[in-house]
């Protein structure tokens, strides 16, 4: 039996509004059904703050949740629906916004945010969802409302070292849902309600009455799940550790939003997407390193300085002084030692904590390096084809992977540069 989200957190199902409620209040209203929605059966939850709260209408009750804020001022409410599904948003949000007074304010403070229904989604299926958004993650601060990645109720995710938690869970999912309690509350891609109402909660968006808006939002977010659910989650992280071109991100943006991508901003994808594509790639990098050390322990042969960062001390070896044993297992592995003295610009990857250190590299760490390199890609014509012409860079899963461009990537994300 598959474990599902609400499996393993023994989650009930949510109160929600009946159906057939919604579709009196439907008829009632002479309203037309003219949004078309990607999952309109799939359950959300909309939440709406409001400030300057003057009358609420006699229907916005059935519909509404009302509650006060302390974070708003001016007689705020934030309006909750319970469980619906999105089919039924827009009738909702048109019921709010018609019975609430004309001169309602959207100040700075307010905000809305979707909770997303994922009890059904597995492990893998919720980690895929994670890895695409934070490639997307820029992008989608771009239609919600580019202000709010520096609200602090809003953090980007890529701001954060909260990914970095997830990274052992990448080969093996087995332990991502254990984790998600580490999660924090006021990221903008919130995961703490998966572990109690099997929710995810997009907050990215700023107060607004623009209903076009906030469905075309729900149809964006929901967009994640659908490629989530349908892609393995080997094959997300295979085709993102792929990505090093706008044609390539232009592609991957189609096949993740096929009916919502004309929404998005595409002027600049290189730019809005390297970043989160980046960041798996490092995510990845490091967890196949860390796998790979604990599967070969005894195997590992380098310089000083992989040796310190890989707690073991010895002098710097060069390739000559390994025995035949020592130099075959280097080859077919060199790319743990390339990462192990990337030193092109004098930067160490660090990758247990994720940082850039410098250092200072011997002729002999770079001869082996280089030696290492070019047995591995002789034995493979089509892999020599596409390596590196020149440094710096690495090759890995047949692709350049440029870590000088991580350099400029923000402290906040436990890289430093010197």
């Amino acid at each position: 039996m598959t474990n599902t989200i609400d499996r393993f957190f023994g989650i009930k199902d949510p109160h929600r509004l009946s159906t057939s409620l919604l579709d009196d209040i439907w008829e009632a209203s002479e309203l037309p059904k003219k949004w078309e929605f990607i999952s309109p059966k799939s359950l959300i939850g909309i939440e709406v703050e409001v400030e300057n709260v003057l009358k609420i209408g006699p229907n916005i009750p059935s519909v509404w949740i009302i509650e006060t804020d302390g974070s708003l001022r001016n007689n705020g409410r934030e309006f909750k629906t319970p469980a619906i599904p999105a089919q039924y948003a827009e009738l909702c949000l048109t019921i709010l916004f018609d019975e609430l007074n004309s001169n309602i304010d959207f100040s700075k403070r307010t905000s809305i945010h979707v909770h997303m229904d994922v009890r059904k989604l597995t492990q893998e299926e919720l980690l895929s969802l994670l890895l695409t958004y934070i490639v997307f993650e820029k992008i989608l601060f771009k239609f919600a409302d580019n202000t709010r990645l520096t609200n602090v109720f809003c953090v980007p995710v890529c701001e954060t070292n909260l990914f970095e938690l997830f990274e052992d869970t990448l080969a093996t999912p087995d332990n991502f849902l254990n984790k998600i309690e580490n999660w924090r509350k006021y990221t903008a891609l919130n995961l703490l309600p998966v572990t109690t109402k099997g929710t995810i909660e997009f907050r990215h968006m700023s107060g607004t009455n623009n209903i076009t808006k906030i469905l075309i939002w729900i149809n964006l977010i929901h967009s994640l799940k659908v490629f989530a659910y349908k892609k393995a989650l080997s094959d997300v992280i295979n085709e993102i550790c792929i990505l090093n071109s706008s044609s390539q991100y232009k592609e991957f943006l189609a096949k993740v939003f096929p009916r919502t991508k004309e929404y998005l901003d595409q002027s600049n994808l290189l730019n809005d997407m390297e970043e989160g594509v980046t960041q798996v790639k490092e995510s990845v990098l490091r967890n196949d390193f860390h796998t790979k050390i604990k599967k070969e322990p005894l195997a590992l042969y380098g310089t000083s300085m992989f040796h310190k960062f890989t707690g073991l001390i010895s002098p710097s070896i060069g390739f000559e002084d390994m025995d035949d044993k020592d130099q075959k297992w280097l080859t077919n592995h060199w790319e743990i030692y390339w990462m192990g003295v990337y030193d092109f610009n004098q930067y160490f990857v660090n990758f247990t904590t994720g940082q850039f250190d410098q250092f200072r590299t011997t002729s002999r760490d770079m001869q082996t390096a280089t030696t290492l390199r070019q047995r591995y890609l002789s034995k493979n014509e089509e892999t020599k084809k596409r390596a590196i012409s020149k440094p710096p860079g690495l090759l890995f899963a047949d692709t350049t992977f440029n870590f000088e461009q991580s350099l400029n990537v923000s402290t906040s994300r436990g890289i430093r540069t010197e």
